[in-house]
């Protein structure tokens, strides 16, 4: 591979307070240099063009890597929620630590109420101090690997909030109570550990919540159920009919790989029906739905909406698989040498992570449609990269990807291990669909100077469009047909980042979850 000019960035990526240096690489074109806001739009006017047969060349890309951490971001800090909420003059917002917790592929969601029950008689019967705090932090952590906070037990629901360094008394504020930060305090049960109950409306709609000590406001850290608005974070007792809603787990780890986060949307109506849904598995999952991600995020959740209320998807689980420090590794089906060092290799390691944990945790806790006809999955750049790899590899698991600007020249960058192109050929052509898009431009064509296979040394491409127009037409020749089992998207001059992916993932969507 001709392209040599690589760069490196390192950005510090805080996730359900965990903190991780995400590594992106990006490649040769101008984009990495001097990134912009995405080009292009949603509409077919916006200067993309449907590439309905095998003809045409590439640009170049050698390796262009998505944006891995997000940045700072809202975390779990904010002013209340949308209705009416704020922060009082002169309040401050406070971003609260969250626990690890490595979640069991066997976890249910069915004891909680009994171990509140379990948890007050004991904390009665206890015999000292210790005993109620190991009490107490026992039920957190089950709780955390079951259904999650607040404790729901109907009519009431149950809040614990661990008051961080200087705070006041801590209340619990919300709709419920017209978000007054003094209409319900919280009780002490152990060291800054506070507790409150409250009757709540079991109706179909959304409840939000935060914690609040009349100064500063916080979402809860230990919600299972939550959302973004202008506000920042905020939480929810219940999902609603109106709007989907995301939810989160906070550490899963196997298959010899590192724990990391799940946030998982939810569609609207999904706890007030019986109904069972697809699933979507995302990577890069902490950029996909937190607006303070980098470049902005996907706001997945947001494009999933419009689409379902124009009616152009059938209604769908998203579980955004967070990445790690590893994510080169992990991402990558063989070994490339970037910068002088050896790295990648582990995607099997990752699918087994998907298969083992991922997707058990996920059956064991949300109603969800088998097969691989149901079971799709999307990423971009790298992402898309493991996405087209596991599904090509795996098609009895896996029946749709899309991958987005998806990093396909791996394995020659300056090494050369098979790319994923290259193995094409070797698959046969499992029963899948597959999606692919690129932004950027050929840089005046698409070249193999170095006699690798992979036409991508031309250091004025972009956005890995020559790999990704040599993979379609390598598809094409194996029997797939475009609009059928093959599409592909070109979004002219688009850039490599979370902004272009956001205006574009409403075509991926609707060809993964066509009514």
């Amino acid at each position: 591979m001709y392209c040599r000019c690589f760069a490196f960035i390192f950005s510090m990526t805080r996730t359900m307070g965990w903190i991780a240096a995400a590594c992106i690489a990006v490649g040769c074109g101008n984009d990495s240099e001097n990134p912009g806001p995405a080009a292009g739009g949603a509409g077919a006017s916006d200067g993309g063009q449907v590439q309905s047969d095998a003809g045409g060349q590439g640009g170049t890309q050698g390796l262009e890597e998505a944006g891995t951490g997000g940045a700072s971001g809202t975390g779990a800090t904010g002013t209340a929620g949308a209705s009416g909420g704020y922060t009082p003059e002169g309040g401050t917002e406070d971003v609260v630590a969250d626990v690890m917790i490595d979640v069991p592929e066997d976890a249910v969601g069915s004891l909680d109420c009994e171990r509140l029950v379990a948890l007050d008689a004991a904390l009665v019967a206890a015999s000292n101090e210790g005993e109620k705090v190991s009490l107490l932090e026992q039920t957190l952590v089950d709780v955390e690997k079951s259904d999650g906070f607040p404790i729901r037990c109907a009519p009431d629901a149950t809040f614990f909030f661990r008051r961080p360094q200087g705070w006041g008394h801590p209340h619990l504020v919300g709709e419920f109570n017209g978000w007054d930060p003094t209409a319900t305090p919280m009780v002490l049960v152990a060291e800054d550990l506070y507790r409150v109950t409250v009757a709540v409306d079991t109706g179909p709609h959304r409840m939000l919540y935060k914690f609040s000590d009349g100064v500063h406001w916080v979402a809860d850290p230990m919600a299972r159920r939550f959302g973004f608005d202008e506000h920042g974070e905020y939480s929810l007792v219940q999902g609603g009919n109106q709007r989907g809603h995301l939810e989160r787990y906070l550490g899963v780890a196997g298959n010899g790989l590192s724990a990391r986060p799940l946030t998982v949307y939810v569609p609207p109506g999904y706890e007030q029906s019986t109904q069972s849904y697809p699933v979507l598995y995302a990577h890069d999952g902490q950029n996909l739905f937190d607006p303070g991600s980098i470049w902005g995020g996907w706001h997945l959740d947001d494009v999933i909406e419009n689409l379902l209320s124009s009616g152009e998807i059938k209604p769908l689980i998203v579980v955004g698989v967070h990445n790690t420090t590893a994510r080169m590794d992990e991402y990558t089906h063989v070994q490339d040498v970037v910068s002088g060092q050896t790295v990648g290799g582990a995607a099997e390691m990752y699918f087994g992570l998907l298969a083992t944990r991922v997707m058990p945790l996920v059956a064991s806790h949300y109603r969800v449609k088998a097969g691989p006809e149901n079971t799709w999955t999307m990423g971009s750049s790298l992402g898309g990269l493991v996405s087209l790899y596991v599904t090509l590899k795996h098609p009895d698991v896996f029946g749709k990807a899309a991958g987005l600007s998806s990093t396909l020249g791996w394995g020659s960058i300056q090494a050369h291990n098979p790319t994923l192109i290259e193995m094409v050929p070797s698959l046969g052509k499992p029963d899948v669909v597959l999606y692919l898009d690129s932004g950027g431009t050929n840089g005046g064509g698409c070249v193999d100077s170095d006699g690798d296979g992979i036409r991508d040394d031309n250091d004025m491409a972009s956005d890995n469009y020559c790999e990704t127009e040599q993979m379609r037409d390598v598809l094409a020749a194996e029997g797939y047909e475009f609009n059928k089992d093959l599409f592909h998207w070109h979004e002219m001059g688009a850039p490599h980042n979370e902004a272009a992916w956001s205006a574009r993932v409403f075509r991926p969507l609707r060809v993964l979850a066509a009514p």
